[in-house]
């Protein structure tokens, strides 16, 4: 199986649940021919963070927030994001009281690089020198359509983070890759193992119960 995706528990709202499903469920068709592991983790607690999500593969490991919001997005590296749905501006929230979505990913970032960093040798097969963790990078994902100006993101920036929403959201994990994060199946492997990641974990989207009455788009909410 060339996709799997695991989930330590169920998320503490309905859209959470049914936005993870879905995002499951096209990721599965992305990568379930492909060569290689291909890993969606939901919910999962490191190094004292709660982390949405996690996408691993050869290539790549994405730090995934999700957001329940939808419209004209505006950026800012320090200053709370805004966001207009037509009618009125509203702040995206950060989390945790962090500022901003940027500011609260790239805090998970840096924490899950320090803890896999700290696990390198459980994890990495011997001779493989070439790896680097600080080349994870991280992804903002909004339930509902955003429009930005990605001139408004700094280059440097650009270079691990990222902005997508549903429509285009496996375009952009499948293009996001660094050659510093080619891991075998067996270090991938490893990785669940040290995030205590179980085969009980294992979530099918099918087999999950339907979540009914969901609304295709939700007012703009944490």
């Amino acid at each position: 199986m060339a996709f799997k995706s695991y989930l330590t528990r169920q998320y503490e709202h309905t859209h959470e649940n049914s936005f993870f499903r879905a995002v499951s469920t096209q990721l599965r068709k992305a990568f379930g021919q492909q060569d290689g592991l291909n890993i969606l983790l939901g919910n999962i607690s490191c190094n004292g963070h709660q982390i949405d999500s996690i996408f691993i593969s050869k290539g790549k490991i994405i730090v995934i927030d999700f957001k329940n919001y939808g419209g004209k997005l505006t950026f800012s590296e320090n200053n709370p994001w805004q966001i207009h749905n037509g009618k009125d501006f509203v702040f995206v929230k950060g989390g945790g009281g962090i500022r901003n979505p940027f500011q609260q990913v790239n805090a998970y970032r840096h924490s899950l690089i320090q803890f896999l960093s700290n696990k390198q040798k459980e994890i990495l097969e011997p001779n493989h020198d070439s790896l680097n963790f600080g080349h994870i990078s991280t992804l903002v994902l909004f339930h509902q359509p955003v429009t930005f100006d990605e001139n408004d993101i700094p280059q440097n920036i650009n270079k691990y983070f990222g902005i997508a929403d549903n429509n285009n959201c496996i375009a952009t994990i499948v293009d996001r890759a660094s050659n510093q994060l080619n891991f075998s199946d067996s270090e991938i492997n490893n990785i669940l193992t040290v995030l205590d990641i179980k085969e009980e974990n294992l979530f099918d989207e099918k087999n999950e119960p339907e979540t009914n009455n969901q609304p295709t788009e939700i007012p703009n909410a944490a």
